[in-house]
């Protein structure tokens, strides 16, 4: 952890300086303040597995800087295709980003650039909490963590957010959401626990048939307590003499059913768009499909526009430059749905040999990149001609 330490404030370090002559952002919107308060959400177990499971699947996704189509061999690719920082791959480093952007609905990602002006790194930010400051009409923003604090230019960030909608700047804060959520299931945990620790209990009340001095009294309890009431009494039988009685209490402890259970579930499933069986990887090919629609896509359009923008100048967009998170890895669909869609699109010419082996999860062979076209296609305007086998030439 120190060297990560001196990793992170080397490069934050000399941001430092352009705190001094800062304001407060002002905000049409909601405030320039944010605290994390991911901790509470992240610490349930139900939330935890939701979010893995979209971290997961979303690091499976393969970043890749193109250009009119084709792979770029730059630094930018480097980075993002192998290791963003120095201590995260490039599987790590989108893992922690979509983490970090379902468990506090805003994810920062801080751009590194050396003297040359190339992209040195990307690292994500861990913080406490930010605020937006300003200057001169540029904004900035000044991250509070463990160990410092520490000023970047906004524009220097890669911004991802979710529910964005009341504050200008930063999604909203989903512990006030799911706070009635979080009691509830805190609730349920506590009756469950409280149940089993009542029933494993003996609770009475031990009464004196005549009368016994107060310290006499508490004797004989600690005395009973002691002897009978010790987990290490494993006979279940108790012996007092005549001047004592001891009456057992029944309590029935008040449990939780399945469906209530289930209820308190279903919140944070709906909440994430996280199914059961994707959680416990038993799926179907189309639940895949539709959990890839409503969230690993949004994530992978979202994260490639900002690492478009923030990483790529002007020209270079305007030229055909792109970066685009590819779901070449994402391998859910069925053998029997991969080989249809290799003998209706490799025909048509969509489909060149080398992706329709990767398809199959075969590796890329040489001269691949060849498309096939099937010679039963003829044009429609010339369909008559070649039915009653006239030659084109002949005719002209």
């Amino acid at each position: 952890m120190q060297l990560d330490f001196k990793i992170l404030k080397n490069i934050f370090g000399k941001h430092k300086a352009q705190a001094t002559n800062l304001q407060s952002a002002f905000l049409l919107n909601g405030v320039p303040y944010y605290t994390n308060s991911n901790g509470n959400i992240y610490d349930i177990a139900l939330a935890r597995a939701c979010i893995h499971t979209i971290a997961t699947n979303c690091a499976k996704l393969q970043p890749k800087h193109m250009k009119s189509g084709e792979l770029q061999n730059s630094t930018i690719q480097y980075i993002l295709g192998n290791r963003p920082n120095p201590y995260m791959s490039t599987f790590d480093f989108i893992y922690k980003v979509a983490t970090m952007l379902f468990a506090s609905n805003n994810a920062f990602v801080f751009c590194d650039y050396d003297k040359s002006g190339k992209l040195a790194g990307l690292y994500p930010i861990a913080y406490k909490n930010f605020e937006m400051l300003e200057a001169k009409g540029y904004y900035f923003a000044r991250f509070r963590c463990n160990n410092f604090t520490f000023v970047v230019p906004y524009e220097e960030l890669i911004h991802l957010r979710r529910h964005f909608n009341e504050d200008d700047f930063t999604g909203s804060q989903q512990n006030v959401a799911l706070e009635p959520t979080l009691q509830l299931n805190n609730a349920v945990t506590e009756s469950i626990v409280n149940g089993v620790r009542t029933s494993n209990k003996l609770q009475g009340l031990l009464k004196a048939n005549s009368l016994v001095q107060d310290d006499e009294l508490q004797k004989k309890k600690d005395e009973f307590v002691n002897n009978y009431l010790n987990i290490s009494n494993i006979g279940g039988i108790a012996v007092l003499d005549q001047k004592f009685e001891f009456q057992q209490l029944k309590l029935e402890p008040v449990l939780i059913d399945d469906k209530q259970m289930q209820a308190v579930s279903n919140d944070l499933l709906r909440y994430y768009g996280v199914s059961e069986n994707l959680i416990q990887s038993k799926y179907s090919e189309a639940e895949m499909n539709a959990f890839w629609n409503n969230v690993i896509e949004p994530f992978a359009i979202q994260f490639s526009q900002e690492l478009t923008c923030k990483l790529l100048t002007q020209n270079e967009v305007k030229a055909g430059s792109t970066i685009i998170l590819s779901a070449e890895r994402m391998g859910f669909a069925s053998m029997d749905t991969r080989v249809k869609a290799i003998q209706t699109l490799m025909p048509l010419g969509i489909l060149s040999i080398n992706e329709s082996r990767k398809l199959m999860e075969l590796p890329d062979i040489k001269d691949g990149e060849r498309h096939l076209v099937s010679l039963n296609f003829v044009d429609l305007k010339n369909a008559n001609k070649y039915q009653i086998g006239e030659n084109n030439n002949e005719q002209e």
